[in-house]
């Protein structure tokens, strides 16, 4: 081989060689740009998952919207440590790094199981149903009777009593006024040179009953019914405040019969006729 075609091979090799690396470095080059512009689309897509548990839905929605993000609540249970409308937990938990559209599911607290009873007393029955449902409560038994004070349609009574602590759910039993008894006989406010009077049992046509509530701190219902020649007469029907003692004008018109209830609860059943008198009393004086 001569000189010349040594010279040749050799100058070959190289530029083979320089043809080689330049085209690996081109395709690194190309492979590094493709990389370093994948991360900066992807980094511009990603956003990172806020810590939303404690604070207010509302607040929620507007951080996660302003990352790109759709918010979605997955239920809503009672909780006692977390107030009404905060977010209880998430998923995606924070710090996740996401891409943007995607969702954030969220439980959120409807706030504690018990609530206070509300006083319905004097109340529409309409307006206390209405506050009942506001409370996660409901109405259960009604009730009606007459009532001096409060008009036809009004509270009169309820049962959970006002200010006490209950499960949401809870229903509650109302007792509703009629209006005015179409008849009855007033209560008696006598002095006490009256109530020494040992003949105050008889006042021409009419006779005296007379109790005393037994002592206690709630109000009880006291219902004095006459039975009289067939027909049921409701002396008396109101909420009275313990140890309260109660004076009644019954009427005397041939034989009848006096029931006495308190909260229910027959407490005197007696015949009454012209001529006797009736001294009546509950628990002590």
């Amino acid at each position: 081989m001569s000189s010349s075609d040594h010279f040749a091979k050799r100058l070959a090799g190289r530029l083979f060689r320089i043809s080689f690396l330049v085209g690996l470095f081109v395709v690194m080059a190309g492979i590094g740009a493709y990389v370093s512009l994948t991360f900066i689309i992807k980094g511009e897509d990603t956003v990172m998952v806020p810590d939303l548990i404690g604070k207010d839905v509302v607040y929620a929605l507007e951080i996660l919207s302003a990352l790109g993000l759709n918010t979605r609540v997955k239920e809503t249970v009672y909780h006692d440590r977390f107030p009404k409308y905060h977010v209880i937990n998430q998923h995606p938990e924070a710090g996740a790094a996401i891409k943007k559209g995607r969702d954030i599911k969220l439980r959120v607290s409807r706030g504690t199981e018990t609530v206070v009873m509300p006083n319905l007393t004097g109340l529409s029955l309409q307006h206390g149903e209405i506050l009942l449902a506001k409370n996660g409560l409901c109405s259960g038994v009604l009730a009606t009777m007459s009532h001096n004070r409060y008009t036809i349609g009004r509270l009169i009574a309820q049962n959970p009593l006002p200010g006490k602590t209950v499960l949401r759910g809870t229903c509650t039993d109302l007792l509703i006024s009629k209006g005015p008894p179409a008849w009855q006989l007033p209560l008696v406010d006598l002095t006490e040179s009256d109530k020494q009077n040992e003949g105050i049992g008889i006042h021409g046509q009419t006779e005296l009953l007379r109790f005393t509530l037994e002592n206690g701190f709630l109000k009880k219902r006291v219902q004095v019914k006459m039975e009289m020649a067939g027909i049921i007469l409701h002396l008396f029907d109101d909420f009275l405040p313990p140890g309260q003692e109660v004076w009644l004008l019954a009427p005397k018109n041939g034989t009848s019969t006096m029931s006495v209830y308190v909260d229910g609860q027959l407490l005197r059943f007696q015949t009454m006729g012209i001529g006797e008198s009736l001294g009546l009393m509950i628990g002590k004086r």
